[in-house]
């Protein structure tokens, strides 16, 4: 199942039923673990994400909204670039259990690392950001959180076009 963007007024948050939904509605689907993945440390955990999936072409579900944040994460970047930005799903595995991390964009050799949540008012942050139904209730929002990702991505690989 996908979902469109909401473009009405109603707030997304109204929306959105709990935690898991709001995970579906980014993603567009969900990996619901049949039990807690066993413990690992954080980078090996997303080497992991990142070798489970290497060599394989991952389709983002056009519809969903995470599809559409990677183009505007990508639109930040010179068109050269753009393709090497990649969009890592990891609800159900031991980053989102062990570490409080659903996905990462990563660039080369960095990684920009996001928690969503329907509480803003978290005070540790495991991640590098926070996703609110908030960031997602607007194109100007979106722009904003497309651009803080880049931010993250650009500082995390001593950014220099002329390296890619």
């Amino acid at each position: 199942m996908s979902y469109i963007i909401t473009r009405e007024r109603t707030p997304l948050r109204k929306l959105i039923r709990n935690g898991a939904h709001f995970e579906e509605y980014f993603f567009g689907t969900t990996k619901i673990a049949s039990s807690e993945p066993p413990h690992a440390p954080r980078n090996m955990a997303i080497r992991e994400i990142i070798k489970r999936n290497q060599g394989r072409k991952r389709i983002l579900q056009e519809a969903s909204t995470s599809s559409h944040i990677l183009r505007l994460v990508r639109d930040n970047f010179p068109e050269r670039v753009r393709c090497k930005i990649q969009l890592f799903n990891a609800i159900g595995t031991t980053l989102d259990y062990h570490h409080g991390i659903d996905g990462f964009f990563e660039l080369k050799r960095g990684i920009a690392t996001f928690d969503l949540t329907l509480r803003s008012d978290k005070d540790i942050l495991k991640a590098n950001l926070f996703i609110t139904p908030e960031d997602l209730d607007s194109m100007e929002n979106m722009e904003q959180l497309a651009s803080s990702i880049a931010e993250i991505l650009k500082g995390r690989n001593d950014y220099n076009i002329l390296d890619f």
